[in-house]
C-alpha cells in the first residue's frame, strides 16, 4: 500500500462518546453485536485516505482500517494470533478489509450480524468518500465493506487475466483440441478391441446386422450373442451384439487415453487426451456413433534434447484461471504409459538426432510414455536395433528401464543370450523380457524350443520362474505337449489368471501328491484332465492327513495328563481329547479356542487346554481354562463370550493347581 510510514503516523481519533452496547440477542440462534467507530479524511501527498478506526468495550481503539482508490490495510494496536503464520503486530500495515474482522459483513447469510455505529461526522465521511452522500448513515460501514469487496474481485480479476494471457502466450501456435486425424487413429489402433456387429435376429441361418467400425450392413452366419467373430467387409474382429438388447440398454461407452506429439514453435508439444466413443441405436436412424475427447495434460519439451520445461494439466472445477481447460501443473518427468500417435515422431526425432523409430512402436498402439521416451531412447540405444529386429516388445521395456538383455554380448544372439539360429524364431514370437527369461531358461537346459513354443510361451506371458515347472513337465513329453497343456487349462478353468498360475497350482500339485504317496511318475497322475478340481481333492487330503495327525499328538498330550483330572464341589476338570473336541468347546462358548493354533500348541506339549465341566452335565461345554506346561501356571480361564467364569470357578481352578497340578509337577522332577 502507498505510503505507508505516513498512513501509521496519522493520529487516531478519540473513541465517540456514545454508550457502548456490547451485544444483544436477536433471534435465539444468532447475534447482533454494536461496534463503535470513528472515520477521518487525510490527505497524504496529495492523495485522500478513508480512515475508519474501531474501538473496544472500553473505549480502547482496536483496529485502524485504511482505503486509498482501490487499496485497503489495516493497522492492529494489540498482538492478533491467527491460523499458521497469520499473526498481525502493532507497528504494521496489513492487506485486509472490514469484512477479514468483524462477522456478517461479508454474506448476508451469516447467523451472527454487526452494526457499527459512531457520530453522525464519521458515517458522512465515509458515505462522501464513497460517493453515495445519500445513503443511510447506519449502512456507512457495511458500504465501505462491500465497496472492498469489488475492488478485492477486480484486483483478483485483473490478475487471473494476467495468468491467462500468461498461458495464452504459452499455447500460441497449438490449436484447442484434438489434432486433425487424432480421433480417427484412436478408433483404428487403440480402440481395435471395441469392435461390434448389431444384428437383427430372424430365426435364420445367417443374421443380417451392421458393423460399428465399417458401417456397412452384411449377413453373418453362426452368430451368437456376445460372441467374437469377424465382419464380413472391413475384416474386423468383432463382438456380436443383439440389436434388440442394445436398443433395451443405455448405449456402450468406452473410454481410453492416448497421447500425441506436435513440433510448436521449435519445442514439442506432448498431448494427452481423453477420447470417448458412445454407440447407440435409433431405429429411424440406425447406428449412431459420437466420439468425444478432451486433453488432460501437456508438456512442453526442448526440442533439440527432449527435456521438458513446462507441464499444464487439466484441473478440478475449483481452479479458475485456465485456458484450453489446462492450467499450470506442479509434475513434471512421466505421462505414464499410453498409446502415442506416430504424427511427427519421425520428423521430431531426426531432428534430435535419434535412430530408435519411435514411429514404428507408435503405430503399432504400443503404450509409451510421450514425455519420457526422448530421453529413454538416447539413453538406452540398444533399443534401436529391437525395434528394427521387429523385437517390440523387448524395445519398450529397453526403454523403460527393465532390460532383458545380456550386456556383454556383441552380437544379436549374444546380446539376447540365444542360440544364432533361435534368433528368427524370437524376431516371429515377440517376446517379452519375462517370456526370453523364460525361453533363454529353457534351451540352457538344453530343451528343444520351437517357433511355436516361443509364440505361445511369449502368447501366454510367462516368465522366468516358469521355465523349472515347464522342463518337469517335459519329462512326459516335448514342450509343445506342456505348453498344450498350460492353454487347455487356461481354457478348461475360468480361476487361473494366466498361464503361469496354472504353473504354480500344478507345481504345488505336484508336491502335495508327493506327500500323499502318488506316483507321480505316471502321467494320468502328474498331467490331470482337470488340474484345479486334482489340486483342490489333493489340498483337502493332505489337510485331512494333517489332521489326522494333529488328532493323534492332541489326543497323546491329553492321555499324559489325565492324572491331573479332578472333582470337588460339584465341579470336575479332565484335559481336551481331540482337536474335534477344541472346536465344539470353541463354538458352544463363542471363543477361539477351535482356532487360533491352540490345538497345535497342546500337540506340542507347550500348553495344556482343560475343560472345567458340572458333575451333573459333564458332557456340557461350561468354562476353558489354558495350563502353561512350562511353569505349571494358569494363562486364562474363561466362560461364555470370553466372560469371567465367575468367583466359584476362581477359587475351584486355585485349589486344583494347589492340591493336584503342583503336587504332580513336584513328583514328575523329583
Amino acid at each position: 500500500m502507498r505510503h505507508e510510514k505516513k498512513l501509521l503516523a496519522l493520529p487516531v481519533p478519540p473513541c465517540p462518546p456514545l454508550e457502548q452496547r456490547e451485544r444483544e440477542r436477536s433471534t435465539p440462534y444468532s447475534w447482533r453485536y454494536f461496534i463503535r467507530y470513528a472515520a477521518e479524511v487525510h490527505s497524504v501527498d496529495g492523495d485522500e485516505v478513508l480512515t475508519v478506526t474501531t474501538f473496544t468495550v472500553d473505549g480502547a481503539p482496536c483496529r485502524r482500517f485504511f482505503q486509498l482508490g482501490e487499496q485497503c490495510g489495516v493497522e492492529v494496536f494489540r498482538r492478533e494470533d491467527g491460523y499458521g503464520n497469520d499473526t498481525r503486530v502493532p507497528g504494521k500495515l496489513y492487506g485486509a478489509g472490514v469484512d477479514h474482522f468483524y462477522e456478517g459483513l461479508s454474506s448476508v447469510w451469516y447467523s451472527t450480524r454487526t452494526e457499527f455505529y459512531g457520530v453522525e461526522a464519521s458515517a458522512q465521511a465515509v458515505l462522501k468518500y464513497l460517493g453515495v452522500p445519500d445513503e443511510a448513515p447506519e449502512k456507512a460501514v457495511e458500504l465501505l465493506a462491500k465497496r472492498q469487496q469489488e475492488h478485492r474481485k477486480a484486483v483478483i480479476a485483473r490478475r487471473e487475466e494476467k495468468q491467462r494471457e500468461a498461458l495464452r502466450r504459452e499455447f500460441k501456435g497449438l490449436p484447442p483440441g484434438a489434432p486433425e486425424g487424432f480421433v480417427q487413429w484412436c478408433e483404428d489402433v487403440p480402440m481395435a478391441g471395441y469392435r461390434y456387429f448389431f444384428y437383427r435376429y430372424t430365426g435364420e441361418p445367417e443374421q443380417e446386422g451392421v458393423c460399428s467400425y465399417c458401417g456397412e450392413a452384411s449377413r453373418v452366419a453362426g452368430i451368437r450373442n456376445r460372441k467374437m467373430g469377424t465382419c464380413p467387409r472391413c475384416g474386423s474382429r468383432v463382438e456380436f451384439y443383439s440389436r434388440k438388447q442394445f436398443a433395451a440398454g443405455n448405449g456402450i461407452n468406452h473410454t481410453i487415453q492416448a497421447a500425441v506429439c506436435q513440433p510448436v514453435n521449435g519445442r514439442i508439444a506432448a498431448r494427452l487426451f481423453s477420447v470417448g466413443l458412445r454407440l447407440s441405436w435409433d431405429e429411424s436412424r440406425g447406428l449412431q456413433k459420437k466420439f468425444w475427447s478432451h486433453e488432460n495434460r501437456r508438456s512442453y519439451l526442448d526440442g533439440q534434447t527432449g527435456a521438458e520445461r513446462a507441464c499444464y494439466e487439466a484441473p478440478g472445477p475449483c481452479v479458475k484461471v485456465r485456458v484450453d481447460g489446462l492450467c499450470k501443473a506442479g509434475c513434471f518427468g512421466r505421462m505414464g504409459g499410453y498409446p502415442v500417435a506416430p504424427f511427427h515422431l519421425r520428423e521430431l526425432r531426426e531432428r534430435m538426432g535419434l535412430y530408435t523409430p519411435l514411429e514404428a512402436l507408435a503405430a503399432r498402439g504400443c503404450e509409451l510414455d510421450a514425455v519420457r521416451m526422448w530421453w529413454a531412447a538416447r539413453e538406452y540405444p540398444k533399443a534401436e536395433y529391437l525395434v528394427k529386429l521387429g523385437l517390440y516388445r523387448l524395445a519398450l521395456a529397453e526403454l523403460a528401464g527393465n532390460s532383458a538383455l545380456r550386456k556383454e554380448g556383441k552380437s544379436v544372439a549374444q546380446l539376447l543370450g540365444v542360440p544364432a539360429e533361435a534368433v528368427q524364431d524370437l524376431r516371429l514370437a515377440d517376446p517379452g523380457p519375462g517370456p526370453l527369461k523364460c525361453i533363454r531358461g529353457l534351451l540352457n537346459c538344453g530343451v528343444r524350443v520351437t517357433g511355436q513354443d516361443m509364440r505361445d510361451i511369449s502368447e501366454l506371458d510367462l516368465r522366468w520362474n516358469a521355465a523349472n515347472p515347464l522342463l518337469d513337465m517335459t519329462r512326459f513329453g516335448t514342450l509343445h505337449k506342456a505348453l498344450k497343456y498350460v492353454k487347455d487349462q487356461l481354457e478348461r478353468t475360468k480361476a487361473f489368471r494366466d498361464g503361469g498360475h496354472v504353473l504354480q497350482t500344478w507345481r504345488d500339485y505336484k508336491n502335495m501328491a508327493l506327500d500323499l504317496g502318488k506316483d507321480v511318475e505316471d502321467v494320468r497322475v502328474a498331467l490331470p484332465k482337470t488340474l484345479k478340481t486334482a489340486h483342490d481333492e489333493a489340498a483337502k487330503s493332505l489337510r485331512a492327513k494333517k489332521d489326522r495327525e494333529l488328532n493323534r499328538k492332541v489326543k497323546r498330550s491329553g492321555d499324559k495328563l489325565k492324572n491331573l483330572c479332578w472333582s470337588f464341589g460339584g465341579l470336575l476338570i479332565r484335559p481336551a481329547a481331540s482337536q474335534e473336541e477344541l472346536f465344539q468347546e470353541g463354538e458352544t462358548l463363542g471363543h477361539c479356542v477351535g482356532r487360533m493354533g491352540y490345538a497345535q500348541k497342546m500337540a506340542e506339549f507347550r500348553t495344556a487346554i482343560f475343560f472345567v465341566r458340572r458333575e451333573k452335565t459333564p458332557d456340557v461345554p461350561y468354562v476353558t481354562m489354558e495350563l502353561d506346561l512350562k511353569k505349571w501356571e494358569k494363562i486364562q480361564c474363561y466362560g461364555k463370550h470370553d466372560s469371567w467364569p465367575g468367583k466359584a470357578v476362581d477359587e475351584f481352578v486355585k485349589r486344583w493347581i494347589e492340591e493336584v497340578v503342583k503336587p504332580a509337577q513336584r513328583a514328575k522332577t523329583a
